[in-house]
């Protein structure tokens, strides 16, 4: 896995503006996606940050990056329990929450769509997914937006702008560890 697929995929939550990103990446033969997962890990944990494999499937590994701060205080809200615990995630422990996740993510063909909480999507647009479909949506853009469309577009141009500076920061200095903003 590289500096820059990373980068590419989750550079808003390198930055600070985001909980979490998820990816797909794909496991080059004979790579340990686990020891490079770890590897980064040493990077990530100083600056508030931390990387999971949620599932492999193939050579497909579906990898999730998140600031564990955020995510905890996105968990917690009265929203988030309630939403949480009518889809039977346990209440008060972040870990057993993905480790729920993963299960869902792995026992099942469908997507789980409550994985919006863990990557800082507006409870309001995750519901309207589940309860609306793709086809009920007011906006499209990172994700499907049901509620305030004009904050989502704002947060989509913040999030790309960020990206495409990243992506061109790193391309000129190559240095990974000086993006991750502590947090």
């Amino acid at each position: 896995m590289s500096e820059l697929n990373i980068i590419n995929n989750c550079s808003p939550t390198l930055a600070g503006l985001k909980t979490g990103n998820i990816f797909n990446y794909e496991i080059q033969h004979g790579e340990d996606v686990y020891n490079s997962v770890a590897n980064f890990n040493k990077v990530f944990k100083p600056k508030g940050l931390k990387m999971e494999v949620l599932r492999i499937k193939g050579n497909v590994a579906l990898i999730y990056l998140y600031r564990t701060s955020a995510l905890c205080e996105d968990l917690s809200s009265n929203q988030a329990k309630e939403f949480l615990l009518e889809n039977n995630y346990p209440i008060g422990s972040v870990s057993s929450c993905l480790d729920k996740l993963k299960e869902r993510i792995n026992a099942s063909q469908e997507f789980p769509h409550e994985i919006g909480l863990f990557i800082g999507y507006p409870i309001e647009d995750v519901k309207g997914f589940i309860e609306k479909g793709a086809n009920g949506s007011k906006y499209c853009g990172a994700w499907r937006v049901y509620g305030d469309v004009d904050a989502a577009k704002k947060k989509f141009a913040i999030y790309k702008k960020c990206r495409d500076v990243y992506c061109s920061i790193y391309k000129k200095n190559n240095n990974f560890g000086k993006l991750i903003i502590s947090k």
